[in-house]
C-alpha cells in the first residue's frame, strides 16, 4: 500500500494513531512528517489511491464501527469521540465509506 515511500509510511501511522485527535489535518500530518501539505498529498494519493482526508475519515469511520458494534452511545458521541465535528460529518463519511449509515450498521451489526 505504502510502498518504499517512509514519508508515506509514517504519515499513515500518525493518521492511524491520532485519527481521533481534532484538529489532524493534511497540514498537521505534513509538519510531522517534515513535507510541504502539497508534496503530502501528491505522495499519498500516488501510493494509495486515496486523499489525505480520506484516509483520515476511514480511520475514524472504523474506529466509529467498533464503538457501534459494542457500545450503546448515542451516535452524536461518537462521532465527536472519532474526531469529526458533527454528527453529520460522521454520517456523511460512514455513508461514503460504508453504504450505509451509522444507524443502520448498529442495527445490521453481528
Amino acid at each position: 500500500m505504502a510502498g518504499p515511500d517512509p514519508v508515506v509510511g509514517l504519515a499513515l501511522a500518525i493518521i492511524a494513531d491520532r485519527a481521533r485527535c481534532r484538529p489532524l489535518d493534511r497540514a498537521t500530518i505534513a509538519a510531522h512528517v517534515g513535507v510541504s501539505s502539497s508534496t503530502l498529498a501528491h505522495r499519498l494519493k500516488k501510493l494509495t489511491g486515496s486523499s489525505t482526508a480520506e484516509h483520515i475519515n476511514r480511520a475514524r469511520v472504523n474506529s466509529a464501527k467498533q464503538l457501534l458494534h459494542k457500545t450503546d452511545l448515542p451516535i452524536k458521541a461518537i462521532a465527536v469521540d472519532v474526531g469529526f465535528r458533527r454528527s453529520s460529518d460522521l454520517s456523511y463519511w460512514f455513508r461514503r465509506l460504508q453504504g450505509i449509515t451509522p444507524s443502520a450498521f448498529r442495527r445490521v451489526a453481528p
